[in-house]
């Protein structure tokens, strides 16, 4: 699966939750459910397990954001 990711700071990782959760925009804790708006979710990444949440872009693109900020 083919997708964006992005490592954001803590701050920033809750901003944009907070963001795309106000403008509606469907998210999930991981790829396959985007949609579900069930929060962020813990996934494996590069530095170990992370928040990590889920969204489409306006093309629809998957993207992934987390943070490895406790």
């Amino acid at each position: 699966m083919e997708h964006y990711a992005f490592v954001l700071s803590r701050i920033e990782f809750d901003q944009v939750l907070a963001r795309i959760a106000s403008l509606g925009i469907p998210y999930g804790p991981a790829f396959d459910s985007v949609g579900k708006r069930a929060g962020f979710g813990s996934k494996s990444g590069a530095r170990g397990m992370a928040p990590t949440v889920y969204f489409n872009d306006p093309n629809n693109h998957l993207i992934e954001v987390r943070t490895y900020d406790s």
